[in-house]
C-alpha cells in the first residue's frame, strides 16, 4: 500500500509539472541565458549505476530516489524553493526497436501531452523533445531504455546532457 502511495505522489507530482504552474517570474533573455548557465553549473553532476535494471545515467549529485525498482527509476533534485523547479529523470526499459527517427516520432506522439517540438537521430539513440509550458521534457531511447528528464526550459541543455548519457550496463 505505501508503494501504492508513491507512486500515486509521483504521477501526481509529474502532472503538475506537466501544467506547467512553475515560477512565472520573467527575466530579459540576455540576463535569463546567464543566470540559466550559472545554475546550470550548480547542478552538479555525477554518474549513477542502476545495477538492478542495468544502466548508467548522469544525474544530479544531490538527487533523491523516489522510486526504483524492475520496471522503474525515478529521482529528482529540487532546483529552488519552488516545489515544481526541479531535475527530474525517469528511466524505463523499452521493449520497442526502432527502424526509423519517424516510428520514433510516431511513438512519442501517441502518449506526449503536449506537442513534441524536435526529434533527431543522436549518438548511439533518438533524441526527443516535449514542451510543457516553462518545462521541456526531453526523451531519449536506446536499445533496451528510455530517459525521460524533465526541467525548467533554461535547463534543456542539462537535461539533453543527462539524457543522452543513458548506457546499458550489461
Amino acid at each position: 500500500m505505501k508503494k501504492l502511495l508513491l507512486l500515486f505522489t509521483v504521477v501526481c507530482a509529474m502532472n503538475l509539472i506537466s501544467c506547467g504552474k512553475g515560477n512565472s517570474n520573467e527575466k530579459g533573455s540576455k540576463q535569463s541565458v546567464d543566470q540559466s548557465k550559472e545554475e546550470e553549473e550548480e547542478v552538479e553532476l555525477i554518474n549513477y549505476e542502476n545495477s538492478r535494471m542495468g544502466f548508467t545515467i548522469l544525474a544530479p549529485k544531490k538527487a533523491k530516489i523516489i522510486l526504483d525498482n524492475d520496471f522503474s527509476f525515478i529521482t529528482s533534485q529540487a532546483l529552488s524553493d519552488g516545489f515544481l523547479d526541479e531535475v527530474s529523470i525517469s528511466v524505463s526499459p523499452t521493449y520497442t526497436d526502432f527502424d526509423s527517427l519517424e516510428d520514433f516520432k510516431k511513438d512519442l506522439e501517441t502518449f506526449a501531452m503536449n506537442e513534441i517540438i524536435r526529434t533527431e537521430e543522436v549518438d548511439n539513440g533518438y533524441l526527443g523533445v516535449e514542451k510543457l509550458n516553462k518545462f521541456v521534457r526531453i526523451y531519449f531511447e536506446i536499445e533496451n531504455f528510455r530517459a525521460e528528464v524533465t526541467t525548467p526550459e533554461n535547463f534543456q541543455s542539462l537535461a539533453e546532457k543527462i539524457a543522452k548519457s543513458i548506457k546499458s550496463a550489461k
